[in-house]
Parts: structure tokens; C-alpha cells; sequence
């Protein structure tokens, strides 16, 4: 964000772990137009960190990025490092390794330098010193930095200088950043699904970079690596073979990609695909509850939503379906509205989940209370639109007509929500989230279609409607 702003301009960050309620921390403007500040760890729950900017000069405002907060940044959260405290002279510099954050390229690790105030000094300059000459690698108004772009077994040396005179305030002996520690294995276990097998475990300390699954054809293996799992997943799901049983192990790995030692074996055997939904709805006299305004839509059986025209279903707890969901139904949207709410068994920043479309009319939302939110794809007013909105433990995935719309990383469990399970308006009713079209074939599953059942949804359905 550029700036040339007066000194009674103001500047904030406002911030959230996704799915909560907004914050805000003062920004202080520094030299050369920049804005600095910090978003408190404290209020961070979670790997993930949306923000965004806002500026005011009088009557002058600013805000980053464009139509914040319905478009936000992102950022993904380091764990509190290792410290290794090296004295050199007037320059403390402390080495150890560090997860590796998204767009660094140089490998898991940092080391951070701490060093005294000069009363008279108003921006220092940090140069990394590369064969034998100065490389700059910030200006910052903080008598500490972490670089971030080192290398684990790599030496390094810094020299901090007056960013305005040139000169040299403090230098830094040799510092070699340390190879990170070997984490303990995880504690896991098995839960046999539908199409599928999946592995829980507990996400590891500062220590952990990832994870590396293991299976074998017996207790005893051999076994062989199959895939890898992120930072902090609580959940892995495995395509298995259809009553053939698994045995399955996790190595954590290191900051660095080294493996520690194998966890608990554990065995299971997946349940058929296709497993029966929570619930099921049709629309075509054979549903156990009151469907106000019936018809029959391009030979969809349908119901006509409106203000008036909505279905209400008191809270079951099996609507609470944890670790992973799928919201499917089909929808022909005849006026966009303002923001109309298709399907709702929880309230935005709260619990459970919801559909929507969102933004202009021109993106679909869909929320899950404690783990996030997914805007993606568009849709066509006047024409039948199959969407099914899955989340597995680990994305969040959005299909429209059978093929990705949209996804996101994401992970937790789904808050509960005891409310009301709505079909064709918002929790809470208002205009704003009326819906002027038809809805046919819902369906909620307490698992996450694969893309392939997606696709495989929407076809078969999709040659019942005229014209396709």
C-alpha cells in the first residue's frame, strides 16, 4: 500500500482466524511510505491468519485489498522458534530452525539477530555477508530481525549498520543454523468410511514439518510410503480396496524432512461407497415432512422457494457431523436477490454451516462454523445448477455442475449448532437472504463426496432435466 498520507492519518489491521469474529491492531506509518504494525499471537487460533488494511486521512479513506473484508489476504502462521543464543559483541544473534512458511525456497529455518538502540539511528539496515560483501536483507525500525531465508547447516555472518550515514553499529560472529530436532511419533487411529479409510491423529509441536503415511499388507509390513500429510492435519483419508484390510503407520518429520520413528499400527477396512445420506429430501410427495409449493421443474420434482416457501427441519445431532460433510442440491435461481441463503443449519462466525451466494450475486459461499470459509464459482440465473459443497478434514471443495469450482486448505472440526436445519432461507429470516427459484434434491452426508462421486451425482441426475 502506497501512502502519502498527514501526520493525523490513522492506519489499523483488522484480523481473524477464519471463521471468527474481526479484531483490529494499530499500524504506525515509518519511513520511505511504509505502514508497519503487528497482529498479536494470542488472538491467532489455528495455522492460518486473514487480513486486511484499513488507512484514514480526514476525510480521505483507504482499504487493502479492494472490497475487504469479502475479498481478504491470507497468510499461513510460523511456530515460535528455536533459539540458540550466539553472543557476538554488540550483536546478539540466536539460530535455530523453524517450520518452512509458503514462498520460501531455501529450506526450514531462520536465525534471528537482537541488537542495541542507537538514540540517533532512525532506520538500520541488516546485510548478510555473502562472499565476503554486504548483502542487504531488510530496513526495519526494530532493533531485532529473523531471517528467514537461510538454509539448516548453512553458516552465515551480519552486519548491522545506520541506514541513513552507512555506518557499521554491530557484526555478528559465524552462526550455523542447527538441524531441527526428530518430533515423536503420533498417537493414531482408524475410522473405516465409506469409499475410504481414515487415519486420526493429533497434530504435533513446533518441532513437527509434516507427516509421512505408511501402509502395509500385514502387521508386521513391509511398509511403504503412500503420502504426506501437512503441518498439524488431524485426519488422513486413504481410497482403499473394497474388504481388503490395511495396516497403517505415520512418521512425523522433521522441520528439516527427516523422519522420526514409526507410530502405533493400526488396521481397517473401508466401508462401501455411496453410503446413505443424513438426509435426503425429494420433493416428490415421498419426503416424511411438509414440502410447501411442490412442482415439477425440467422434470426435477422441486419446490418453489420464496419468502413464504422454505423447509424447516428441528435440529437432529446428526446434522453435526464433525470432521467432514457434503451439502448437495440442485438450484434454479431466477433473480439473484441480495445474498440469498439456499441451505442453513448454523449462523456466520458461529457454528455449523450454511450456503450462499455472496459478493455481487456472483460467488457461492459456504461456511462451516470453526473451520472456515470457501467463496468460489458463479452461477447462470434461469438454468438448473448442481452444487455440491464437501470438506474432508483437510479442503474445503466446491463442485458446480460436476466439476471443481473452487478450494481451499483447511482444517478442525465443525462446531455443532443446535438449530433449526433450513432449506431454502437463512437462519435468520430477512430480505436480504430470500431465494426467488427452485430447489430440488437435497441431500447432507456426514462424508465428503470424491470427485468422481460428484461428477457421477450430477450426471445422473442431470439427464432427468429437459434438454440435457
Amino acid at each position: 500500500m502506497a501512502h502519502a498520507a498527514s501526520n493525523s492519518a490513522t492506519a489499523s489491521v483488522f484480523y481473524r482466524s477464519p471463521g471468527r469474529a474481526w479484531k483490529g491492531a494499530p499500524l504506525r506509518f515509518v519511513n520511505r511510505g511504509r505502514i508497519e504494525g503487528c497482529i498479536p499471537a494470542a488472538d491467532v487460533k489455528g495455522d492460518v491468519v486473514e487480513y486486511f488494511i484499513h488507512v484514514a486521512d480526514g476525510p480521505a479513506k483507504a482499504i487493502w485489498p479492494l472490497n475487504a473484508p469479502t475479498r481478504v489476504e491470507r497468510l499461513s502462521v510460523v511456530p515460535k522458534p528455536f533459539a540458540v543464543r550466539v553472543p557476538a559483541g554488540g550483536l546478539r544473534a540466536l539460530g535455530g530452525p523453524r517450520f518452512q512458511s509458503q514462498g520460501t525456497k531455501t529450506g526450514p529455518g531462520l536465525i534471528q539477530l537482537e541488537w542495541n538502540d542507537g538514540p540517533a539511528v532512525r532506520v538500520f539496515r541488516v546485510d548478510r555477508m555473502e562472499s565476503g560483501k554486504p548483502s542487504e536483507v531488510a530496513l526495519t525500525r526494530d532493533t531485532w530481525f529473523e531471517d528467514r531465508s537461510v538454509r539448516v547447516g548453512a553458516t552465515y555472518r551480519y552486519e548491522v549498520t545506520d541506514a541513513d550515514t552507512g555506518r557499521v553499529l554491530a557484526r555478528s560472529n559465524e552462526i550455523t543454523v542447527p538441524e531441527p530436532p526428530i518430533p515423536s511419533p503420533p498417537e493414531i487411529r482408524a475410522i473405516a468410511g465409506p469409499g475410504r479409510v481414515r487415519l486420526l491423529w493429533n497434530g504435533g509441536g513446533i518441532d513437527v514439518g509434516g507427516y509421512a503415511v505408511y501402509k502395509g499388507d500385514s502387521p508386521n509390513g513391509p511398509f511403504t510410503r503412500i503420502d504426506s500429510s501437512p503441518l498439524g492435519a488431524r485426519s488422513f483419508p486413504i481410497q482403499d480396496e473394497l474388504g481388503k484390510s490395511g495396516y497403517y503407520q505415520v512418521r512425523a518429520l522433521s522441520l528439516s524432512g527427516k523422519e522420526g520413528a514409526p507410530s502405533n499400527t493400526v488396521v481397517c477396512t473401508r466401508l462401501a461407497a455411496n453410503c446413505p445420506p443424513v438426509l435426503a429430501l425429494d420433493f416428490d410427495g415421498t419426503d416424511r415432512i411438509d414440502i410447501p409449493n411442490r412442482v415439477v421443474e425440467e422434470g426435477l420434482p422441486a419446490m418453489r422457494a420464496s419468502p413464504t416457501s422454505f423447509v424447516s427441519i428441528p435440529h437432529s445431532d446428526a446434522f453435526n457431523t464433525d470432521e467432514e460433510i457434503t451439502v448437495e442440491f440442485w438450484v434454479k435461481l431466477m433473480s439473484p436477490g441480495a445474498m440469498p441463503v439456499f441451505v442453513s443449519h448454523g449462523q456466520f462466525d458461529a457454528d455449523g454451516f450454511f450456503i450462499q451466494l455472496f459478493g455481487g450475486h456472483a460467488m457461492w459461499r459456504f461456511f462451516l462454523g470453526g473451520v472456515g470459509v470457501l467463496d468460489a464459482g458463479h452461477i447462470d440465473l434461469g438454468k438448473w445448477t448442481h452444487v455440491a459443497a464437501t470438506y474432508d478434514g483437510r479442503r474445503m471443495t466446491l463442485y458446480l455442475n460436476g466439476v471443481e469450482a473452487g478450494s481451499r486448505t483447511a482444517a478442525g472440526t465443525i462446531r455443532p449448532a443446535n438449530r433449526t436445519l433450513y432449506v431454502g432461507r437463512y437462519e435468520i429470516a430477512s430480505h436480504e437472504y430470500e431465494v426467488d427459484g427452485f430447489i430440488a434434491r437435497f441431500r447432507l452426508y456426514s462424508y465428503a463426496l470424491s470427485p468422481s462421486e460428484a461428477q457421477e451425482h450430477s450426471r445422473s441426475t442431470a439427464q432427468k432435466i429437459t434438454g440435457r
